[in-house]
């Protein structure tokens, strides 16, 4: 911690030019700042990864790019704002903000997919993408109108819009979503007067 301390001491307040020396300083003392485990982020994690890293004695800032999110297929990655208090040894972090790494997909317009299934749900055609059952009601591929992709996200978001319009389209024709993904004909009841 002294190594930090001592480099620190020869900066002068603002933008710190050489943020590789600093994050090979910090690293190895890092474990030794209150909260500076948070977000699942350890010493090494910072070497050669910090940005942006300004100095305002006591307060140590600098942004770091985190990736746990690609892992599950995301195109952005979070970036984390690290505040250090290097005379209370603390240090917090502030989310909320990212980096897009790659381009996101285009929005998928789910409104002519849904209507074409609404219409073969209508006619009461065979499909591949229906599932027709012995109680009349038909159950709708999901993973065959909209199938699966990375990011989870995107999957999760455009299967519930087609959902959404696909409701939308057969509450007009007599059709009510009974579970997701699966249909059933409204059935008019004729009261004895």
């Amino acid at each position: 911690m002294q190594d930090l301390i001592n480099y620190l001491d020869t900066l002068p307040p603002g933008p710190v030019k050489d943020a590789q020396v600093l994050s090979t300083l910090l690293a190895p003392c890092w474990h030794l700042f209150h909260g500076s485990s948070d977000e699942s982020t350890f010493g090494g994690k910072l070497v050669g990864r910090i940005e942006d890293v300004r100095w305002m004695t006591p307060i140590l800032s600098f942004i770091i790019e985190r990736h746990g999110g690609t892992v599950n297929g995301s195109s952005r990655a979070d970036l984390h704002t690290w505040i250090v208090n290097i005379d209370q040894s603390t240090a917090r972090c502030d989310k909320g903000r990212f980096r897009q790494l790659e381009k996101m997909d285009s929005r998928l317009d789910v409104k002519p997919l849904a209507q074409n299934i609404a219409q073969l749900i209508s006619e009461l055609k065979e499909d591949s993408y229906l599932k027709w059952r012995k109680d009349g009601t038909v159950q709708v591929n999901i993973g065959k109108v909209i199938p699966d992709t990375r990011p989870q996200q995107t999957l999760i978001g455009r299967r519930k819009r087609f959902r959404n319009e696909l409701s939308k389209i057969l509450a007009l024709v007599g059709w009510n979503q009974i579970r997701a993904n699966v249909f059933s004909r409204v059935v008019e009841h004729s009261g004895n007067s």
